[in-house]
């Protein structure tokens, strides 16, 4: 799984998706088509790449609204969904997208194959990983290439993902005391992302909460320490909210660039450090056995 991490920039998807401009889905007939909303669902380590799209939208302020959908519940009426599904086999995501088609809603799926893959919609297929986590690059940058076809949104495309042993080190140190992690609404996405990081791979529980809301509830029994994170490209609201929080609560800042680049290399040194993490504590990054007994528990 180090190795995945380590080498996360050979799974960045490098030409574009290939859609069809429509296709038919139970004799309906579905137009791929710029719409107000987007819906993106997806759980787990695929759900991520909502919350990472819904981050991008809000900095770059792209022209539509991010819905991120994490459940089986489906309420839209209109608009455009991206099904994210790894195994292509998530209950959640599977179901989620079979109510967008009903109401008429055009869906395309991201995923290795699986139920979805064989769903009848339009996919791109992505490469194989250790782990659905540790696909994130294929995942995140096959979303951005379908709303660059889709919407023309502009996005930098990394050739590397340099490796800072430093920044792996800091992460180690701040993520192994289980803290808070820290963040305002434009950075939601890479916050849960550290914390899923930290809960899968090295089976430990940090918290996140998200300002400025948490500003009017959690600050007054935080206690510390915390993982705060910023970025030159959020809002100045946004920026001083978080280093308030560093004025009141002790704990460590990081530093994010809101690029597809500066996203994918910070978010590679959590893994690293999670996954050393894991190694220090004695345990398997790679197993998720709560959550295997829970996929048994559930009605198939």
């Amino acid at each position: 799984m180090l190795d995945d991490y380590m080498n996360w920039e050979r799974y960045i998807l490098k030409t574009p998706a290939d859609l069809p401009d429509r296709y038919n889905y139970g004799g309906r007939v579905y137009e791929i088509s710029q719409a107000e909303r987007l819906y993106v669902a997806g759980m787990g380590g695929s759900g991520v790449i909502g919350d990472l799209i819904r981050d991008l939208s809000m900095v770059r302020d792209w022209p539509f609204e991010v819905i991120v959908v994490k459940d089986y519940f489906f309420k839209g009426k209109s608009g455009l969904m991206i099904a994210v599904s790894y195994s292509g086999n998530t209950a959640e995501t599977l179901t989620a997208a079979r109510l967008a088609l009903e109401r008429g809603i055009p869906v395309i799926g991201i995923t290795t194959g699986g139920k979805l893959a064989e769903m009848g919609v339009p996919i791109v297929k992505i490469p194989k990983a250790s782990a659905p986590r540790a696909a994130l690059p294929q995942m995140f940058t096959a979303a951005l290439w379908i709303l660059r076809r889709i919407y023309g949104v502009a996005f930098d495309l990394p050739e590397v993902l340099p490796y800072d042993q430093k920044l792996a080190e800091r992460l180690e140190r701040a993520l192994s005391a289980r803290p808070t992690v820290v963040a305002p609404s434009s950075m939601q996405g890479i916050a849960y992302r550290v914390k899923n990081e930290a809960n899968e791979n090295a089976k430990i529980d940090p918290s996140v909460e998200i300002l400025p809301e948490a500003h009017h509830n959690w600050i007054e029994g935080a206690r510390g320490p915390i993982v705060a994170l910023t970025s030159p490209d959020i809002p100045p609201e946004h920026k001083l909210r978080v280093e308030l929080t560093l004025q009141l609560i002790p704990g460590e800042l990081f530093d994010v660039s809101m690029t597809v680049s500066g996203i994918l290399t910070f978010l590679k040194h959590v893994g690293i450090a999670t996954v050393r993490i894991a190694e220090s504590r004695n345990v398997d990054p790679l197993k998720t056995p709560r959550i295997e007994e829970l996929k048994r528990r559930l009605p198939q």
